[in-house]
């Protein structure tokens, strides 16, 4: 980790040292298609280190490609079905999904829980499924 950004590394638990490194061996020709699953381990399990973040993880290992096709899914979903009337609905299902929705896209910056699958993402993806059911359901 270099001097420069330690003391940030050091308030936020080693992340940055984390996205240092993973910046470093990054090559052009990884942009697009990444460097492999799980291929970030390759690089931080040395110095004990993980990505701790979903949009960097998924850049690393499956390259720009994909990490634009998670975010135009994400820039979709929000668009056509989130709608925030619903975060303090009497539905209290509805309302927690939406909670839970910027939760764990706001945790997938410090994070790499969203990057592979986990219970993190289980959680995400059925409050995605669950408030676009309800948009359905309004328009039916």
């Amino acid at each position: 980790c270099s001097h420069k950004i330690y003391e940030i590394d050091r308030i936020l638990s080693g992340r940055v040292c984390g996205w240092e490194t993973l910046f470093k061996v990054f090559k052009f020709k990884d942009l697009f298609l990444g460097k492999g699953f799980f291929a970030d381990q390759l690089y931080l399990m040395p110095i004990e280190k993980t990505s701790s973040n979903s949009y960097l993880n998924i850049l690393f290992n499956t390259g720009l490609f994909n990490l634009v096709i998670f975010i135009v899914i994400l820039i979709v979903f929000f668009t056509k079905s989130f709608r925030i009337k619903n975060i303090n609905q009497d539905n209290i299902y509805l309302s927690s999904s939406h909670y839970f929705v910027l939760y764990f896209i706001a945790r997938g910056f410090f994070e790499d829980t969203l990057a592979f699958v986990s219970v993190d993402f289980l959680l995400l993806g059925a409050s995605l499924v669950l408030i676009k059911q309800s948009v359905r359901s309004k328009i039916s």
